[in-house]
């Protein structure tokens, strides 16, 4: 059952810390193959487990498909309760498993006591009135359909728990409430109290749950030991440790007498044992358990698998709080090039919605360990800059990778492929129209004659963009063979830069304290590579509050500036006065985010500069230094500044540069947008409709303060899609003031 394996993997999990959780509590993207050095890694069930402990009663080869196939039926029966044929259909498959399963494997064994539970219900079920079943089966599915983090995540727990509640009243009165599922309720009501703090209620809960689960499936059952881990977690985090380690050696002794030690479950027992250690200070021990939960998961789901890149990132951990940083910085970067190969790799199969899933599970947070520690000076500078190679701006290089390979797949495909290509881009047409209808509505009333808008069609247009993702990214060779992106080293990017040329790659990081397991105020930081020698330097520029507050107040003063002389012709005094002020925001900016760099970029003219954060909004070219007679000098005066997104794209651009096939002359050009444009004008052109009428006034009128017109797919060329502010030749100049005389 989907609620089962939800519950089951939530806390049972190893680290519940934000560090943790990363690659553990795996959304549907993160499980999906990973295909490295030839070779496809995918997570063991407990039927396939790489290695088979001739302890455990296994059934014989011959009868293993045979099981299998009849097993199948069973979780599509009680997935649809309402469909009494396929619960009869069921039944007879039931029966033949339990016969197979405890003939061969003894009634004592879990499997067998699973298939006794499935053949009971299905026939509970089967008995049943057509409204009873289906009470059951709407409660089932509001259950299994929650999904916990992302309604933490939104703060909407309440209706989470009023969900399971309900849930779990139908069950115990259409079932029995010592029933299995029942149980798994109360596991996902806990969860949801331990997300609102109320841990007493939780407790109370996985206690009710793990009496219930001794009396249905006993306490030898890898079910009751995931019961146990999400005690023990729920314990870890009140700080009662002691209460806490009886409880995951249980659980670690009962995975191994029914799953064995040489099983991905027993290496996340490991996991919570050795999390409870490092949380006392034990790290010997921890580091012990981390390392053979290592070793398993090499056997059972390989190097190139994201459990595989966590059990790194938890040992690094250990050797980073015991100071071998050098080592600790080592396995955060082969963690982050683990991560960074399994997104890569699989994202030609990934919809959007699952790639997005999978950086908010992940987050690269190995970078920013990373960066933690070299900032500190506790790992190798070049380490810290390969870390932010890889994670740096990755979900925009894979989409814009993929917007290509899909451009150019699309001129060499077969005519169904395209027109399912067609009907994919007329739904998301659609899908941004009525999303962006749903923003500018905003609580307003609308017109009687609108139509509302029904949420369950916006679901539905999704679900179909999804599919048609999946099926397009699926059924065309020439795409996936283009989509990947390819990895850019550190090397490559030293390459790139000639002698006199300096890589400036800002970072906005939250320093983490491994000790505590806490991350602190968001820092900024400098990685600086230098052309010729391929030095690397790590600069710490401090807190980001202060540098965030700085480029407000320089962008402030600027914007002042424009608005004040809009309508006045300046004099030349009052241009010197105006430049004052924006020097004076601009100088204190610089020694903040540039000064710190100075030394080091001495003698390098040209600097390509990848900001991160609020800097990515200033333009490097005017931070101001008063120079010998006291004027304004401008860092444009001093050395040639080019923008990147990442230091990435350094390497893209020199394999560019040296390619000697003709390349088209062509560019696209993107001046003042418009940025606070209306979320209705943003529909408009979205869904090549000509721009709404606005009310007839000044301030919301289609000319735009500066005499600029704002432009939408109405008043261009049918080839060109322009949202945003052209002024023609008449329109005024935005420049910073400055006494060029």
């Amino acid at each position: 059952m989907a609620r089962l394996h939800q519950f089951a993997n939530r806390f049972c999990c190893g680290h519940r810390t934000a560090r943790s959780l990363t690659a553990m509590t795996l959304t549907g993207a993160m499980l999906l193959p990973l295909v490295g050095k030839g070779q496809e890694h995918q997570l063991p069930t407990a039927a396939s487990t790489s290695a088979r402990p001739a302890l455990l009663p296994h059934l014989p080869d011959e009868l293993v498909k045979e099981v299998a196939d009849c097993e199948a039926s069973i979780p599509v029966a009680l997935s649809n309760l309402e469909d009494i044929a396929l619960i009869d259909a069921a039944i007879p498959k039931a029966e033949h498993v339990y016969q197979i399963r405890g003939a061969n494997q003894g009634e004592a064994w879990w499997q067998t006591i699973d298939a006794r539970q499935d053949l009971a219900d299905l026939r509970r079920i089967s008995t049943m009135p057509a409204e009873a079943r289906a009470g059951l089966a709407a409660a089932k599915r509001s259950a299994d359909s929650l999904q916990v983090d992302d309604l933490q995540k939104a703060g909407k727990n309440d209706q989470g728990i009023d969900a399971l509640l309900k849930a779990a009243r139908t069950e115990g009165q259409l079932l029995i409430e010592e029933h299995r599922w029942y149980a798994h309720s109360l596991d996902g009501l806990a969860s949801l109290d331990v997300a609102m703090g109320r841990n007493e209620q939780a407790e109370a809960l996985y206690r009710q749950a793990l009496e219930i689960e001794k009396k249905t499936v006993g306490e030898q059952h890898p079910t009751y030991a995931t019961s146990l881990c999400n005690l023990g977690d729920l314990y870890r985090l009140m700080g009662k440790y002691e209460q806490a380690e009886p409880l995951y050696r249980q659980a670690l002794a009962i995975r191994k007498k029914t799953l064995g030690e040489q099983h991905p479950a027993y290496a996340v027992n490991l996991d919570n044992l050795a999390s409870l250690y490092e949380a006392m200070g034990r790290y010997e021990d921890a580091e012990a358990l981390y390392r053979q939960a290592l070793e398993i998961r090499k056997k059972t789901v390989g190097e190139y698998h994201p459990h595989y890149a966590a059990n790194l990132r938890h040992l690094a951990a250990i050797l980073a709080v015991t100071n071998r940083t050098q080592e600790a910085s080592r396995l955060l970067l082969e963690s982050a090039q683990l991560q960074w190969l399994h997104l890569t790799k699989n994202s030609p199969t990934m919809s959007d919605r699952q790639k997005r899933q999978f950086l908010a599970h992940s987050r690269f947070i190995q970078s920013e360990e990373l960066s933690s520690l070299v900032f500190q000076g506790k790992g190798d500078p070049k380490d810290g800059l390969r870390g932010v190679l890889l994670s740096k701006d990755l979900l925009f290089e894979v989409a814009r990778q993929e917007s290509g390979a899909l451009a150019s797949a699309v001129a060499a495909a077969p005519p169904a492929w395209r027109e399912q290509w067609r009907q994919r881009e007329r739904l998301r047409h659609q899908y941004a129209t009525v999303v962006l209808q749903i923003m500018s509505e905003g609580g307003h009333s609308q017109p009687a004659d609108r139509k509302p808008l029904d949420a369950a069609y916006v679901r539905s247009l999704a679900g179909q963009i999804e599919q048609l993702d999946e099926r397009l990214r699926q059924s065309n060779p020439a795409y996936a063979a283009t989509v990947r992106v390819r990895q850019v080293s550190l090397e490559d990017v030293s390459r790139a830069l000639r002698p006199g040329e300096a890589l400036t790659e800002y970072v906005r990081y939250q320093p983490y304290d491994f000790a505590t397991e806490k991350s602190g105020s968001a820092h900024y930081g400098v990685f600086l590579l230098l052309g010729g020698s391929g030095q690397v330097t790590a600069i710490d520029l401090g807190d980001a509050k202060g540098i965030d507050e700085a480029v407000q107040q320089f962008r402030a003063a600027v914007r002042g500036s424009i608005d004040h002389f809009k309508s006045v012709e300046p004099s030349r005094g009052q241009i010197r006065r105006s430049e004052e002020e924006i020097g004076l925001t601009s100088s204190a900016l610089r020694e903040l985010v540039w000064q710190p760099l100075e030394k080091q970029l001495s003698g390098n003219k040209r600097v390509y500069v990848a900001p991160d954060g609020p800097l990515s909004l200033i333009p490097f070219e005017a931070l101001a230094r008063k120079d010998a007679s006291g004027g304004w000098r401008y860092l444009a005066e001093d050395r040639e500044l080019l923008y990147l997104g990442t230091g990435r794209s350094l390497s893209g651009l020199a394999l560019s540069a040296g390619t000697t096939a003709e390349r088209p002359k062509t560019a696209v050009l993107i001046g003042n947008p418009a940025f606070s444009a209306k979320p209705e004008e943003l529909a408009a052109v979205e869904a090549r409709l000509s721009s709404p009428t606005p009310t007839p006034t000044v301030s919301q009128s289609s000319v735009l303060r500066n005499g600029s017109t704002l432009v939408s797919q109405s008043s261009v060329p049918p080839s060109a899609s322009t949202l945003g502010v052209t002024g023609g030749d008449n329109a005024p100049r935005l420049q910073i003031p400055r006494n060029w005389i």
